[in-house]
C-alpha cells in the first residue's frame, strides 16, 4: 500500500518526483485509489495512454479522481471494480464497460452529454452493484439501456435535482427500463429495511446503509429516483406495490431531502398522496419519520387506517413540542389515532439534536402518556456533542 500527502503549497518540481511513479511499470499493483484535488494537476499527471507506461497487469480496482484514463489501456479487461467521473462522455463509458468482461463493481457518475453509443446491448455477468448518477432522468434511462438486466443485481440509480421537467414519455421510458432491472432483482432479494428520502423535486428509495461507503465488503445496496411530480401517478411504483418488492419491509425511514440539507426548500406533502404509496410496506414494525408527514397521514384518514397493521413503534425526529388539545403535535395525534383503531403503539422513540436532559421534561412535556397511553415504552435520543454520539433514555408510561 502505498500512502501519499501532497501538500498543495509544493513546488511543481517537487510535486512532479512525488508523483513520478504513475509514470513506470506497475507491474504487481492490483488497486488504484486516487484523488488528485489542484488545477495544475496535468503539469505533473501523465498523459492517459501512458499511465503506469501501460503495463499493470494486475490491476484489477480503479478509482482515480479528476482523471480520464485510457479506456484502451492493456488493463482494462482485468478490471473487477472501477469509477468512471463525469469527464467521461456517457458513450465513451460505455464503450469502455463492454470491454470488461471481468467486472464486478460499477459506479459511473454519468456525464454531460446524448448516449448515443450504438454497439450492442452489454452482458457483464459477473456485476453485482452498478451504481449510476445521473443529471437528468433521459440519460439515466438510456445509458441503463445499453446494459442487460439481471435479477441478482442489485441497481443503485440516483437522479439529482434537474430542471425542467422530463417530458412525460421520456420519463415513462426511465421507469420502463428501470422496472426491468430493479422488480427481478426485488423478487429474488426483498429488502427489510428502507429509506425514502422526497422533497419538491426528486424523491428517492434507498436500501439499508445506502449513505455508507465502505470498501470492503462492498455492500450489496439498492436505490431507485422518481421526479416527485410523477410519483403519485408511477407506474413503476404500481408494479412495486402490485408485485410485492416491499412486503417483507420491516423498518421504514421516511424522510425529505431538508432533513440532509438545510438549503432543500421546504415541501408539500399533500401533492403526494403518501399514504397510497405507503401502503405497499404491509409487513411494517418500525415507522421513523417526522411530525410534518405525520400531518399529511392524518389528512388521508380513511387510506391510513389501512396502513401498517403490525406497525409497533414510531419514531419522530425532532418532534414538535406538545401542547393543548388544539394544538397537539401530529406524532400525538398520531398515537392517539392508532390506539383509537384498536393498533396502539408499543414503542415511541424521539431524536433530538442537541436538547440536555435535565430540561426534556420542561420542553417535552410528556406527562400526557401517562394517561392517554399507558404501557408505553417511550425513548429519546440526544446528540450533546457529535463527537460522542448519540444519548439514549427511556421512561414506561
Amino acid at each position: 500500500m502505498l500512502v501519499i500527502t501532497d501538500a498543495l503549497h509544493s513546488l511543481l518540481e517537487q510535486r512532479k518526483k512525488m508523483w513520478a511513479f504513475l509514470h513506470e511499470p506497475a507491474p504487481r499493483l492490483r488497486w488504484v485509489d486516487l484523488s488528485v484535488d489542484t488545477m495544475d494537476a496535468d503539469e505533473f499527471l501523465p498523459v492517459p495512454w501512458n499511465l503506469f507506461a501501460d503495463k499493470a497487469p494486475l490491476l484489477t480496482e480503479f478509482r482515480m479522481d479528476r482523471y480520464k484514463f485510457w479506456t484502451d489501456a492493456s488493463w482494462i479487461p482485468n478490471l473487477c471494480d472501477v469509477t468512471f467521473y463525469s469527464d467521461f462522455h456517457p458513450s465513451e463509458a460505455l464503450e469502455a464497460v463492454q470491454r470488461m468482461p471481468r467486472l464486478q463493481y460499477l459506479d459511473v457518475s454519468i456525464g454531460i452529454g446524448t448516449v448515443d453509443y450504438r454497439g450492442p446491448v452489454i452482458t457483464l455477468p459477473r456485476l453485482k452493484t452498478p451504481g449510476l448518477h445521473a443529471r437528468d432522468f433521459v440519460n439515466a434511462g438510456t445509458f441503463l439501456q445499453r446494459i442487460a438486466p439481471s435479477a441478482d443485481r442489485c441497481l443503485y440509480l440516483r437522479v439529482y435535482r434537474h430542471e425542467p421537467l422530463p417530458v412525460p414519455g421520456e420519463y415513462e421510458e426511465y421507469e420502463a427500463t428501470a422496472a426491468k432491472h430493479i422488480i427481478p432483482y426485488f423478487s429474488l432479494n426483498p429488502p427489510s429495511v428502507v429509506t425514502f428520502i422526497v422533497d419538491d423535486v426528486i424523491s428517492s428509495f434507498y436500501g439499508d446503509c445506502s449513505f455508507v461507503r465502505r470498501r470492503t465488503p462492498k455492500p450489496q445496496v439498492f436505490g431507485i429516483s422518481f421526479h416527485t411530480l410523477f410519483l403519485p401517478s408511477s407506474l413503476l411504483m404500481k408494479q412495486i406495490s402490485t408485485s410485492k418488492c416491499f412486503s417483507q419491509v420491516t423498518e421504514l425511514h421516511l424522510r425529505t431531502a431538508s432533513d440532509w440539507d438545510f438549503l432543500a426548500p421546504p415541501f408539500d406533502f399533500d401533492q403526494l398522496k403518501l399514504a397510497t404509496i405507503l401502503s405497499a410496506f404491509s409487513s411494517l414494525k418500525t415507522f421513523s419519520t417526522i411530525d410534518e408527514i405525520l400531518h399529511s397521514l392524518l389528512k388521508e384518514p380513511t387510506t391510513t387506517t389501512t396502513l401498517f397493521p403490525g406497525l409497533t413503534t414510531l419514531q419522530v425526529y425532532e418532534p414538535s413540542k406538545p401542547g393543548a388539545p388544539a394544538k397537539e403535535p401530529p406524532h400525538q395525534r398520531f398515537l392517539a389515532f392508532r390506539k383509537a383503531i384498536g393498533r396502539p403503539l408499543s414503542v415511541f422513540k424521539m431524536s433530538f439534536r442537541s436538547t440536555p436532559y435535565v430540561r426534556m421534561n420542561e420542553v417535552y412535556n410528556l406527562d400526557y402518556l401517562e394517561v392517554e397511553h399507558a404501557g408505553l415504552l417511550v425513548k429519546w435520543k440526544i446528540i450533546e456533542d457529535p463527537l460522542s454520539g448519540m444519548e439514549e433514555y427511556l421512561r414506561c408510561y
